[in-house]
């Protein structure tokens, strides 16, 4: 496995990774209509923020996963497509993701999780983080210190 950066001109097979990934995640737990503009949200997702996305791909070329970090500290996505669930891929993103916020600097890593998502607030408990708050809409605020 390894990690590199989303190349623009793979949009269309990041997107059907990641929309696979991102409809584990969240058909129940969103309205459908969100969910029925999940493709579009994350070609424009792509369009405006490519250069963020790090992707994890297996020997031969195939999207496995990814992630994204917002700004400063904080783990805004990290997703793995379903078939390689409980394989390591969600580890081996967020051990990544924890390097390139140590190379800006920080101590911590913060994220949310829609309340709901049990499987990635599981992944997120048994990786160290911890709950340090609710939002108004419906997320678990979560946090990590860094050794």
């Amino acid at each position: 496995m390894r990690i590199e950066p989303l190349q623009r001109q793979e949009k269309n097979a990041f997107v059907a990774m990641a929309l696979a990934s991102w409809r584990s995640a969240y058909v129940g737990l969103l309205p459908e209509a969100e969910v029925e503009r999940a493709p579009q949200m994350l070609a424009e997702a792509v369009d405006k923020r490519c250069e963020a996305f790090q992707v994890l791909r297996d020997k031969d070329g195939t999207f496995l996963g990814f992630y994204s970090l917002g700004e400063g500290n904080f783990l805004w996505h990290l997703y793995v497509h379903p078939d390689h669930f409980r394989k390591g891929c969600g580890t081996v993103l967020l051990e990544a993701a924890e390097a390139q916020i140590r190379l800006r600097g920080h101590d911590k890593v913060t994220l949310d999780v829609m309340a709901g998502n049990d499987r990635a607030l599981g992944f997120y408990a048994a990786t160290g983080f911890v709950v340090t708050g609710h939002s108004d809409d419906n997320y678990i605020l979560m946090e990590k210190t860094l050794g």
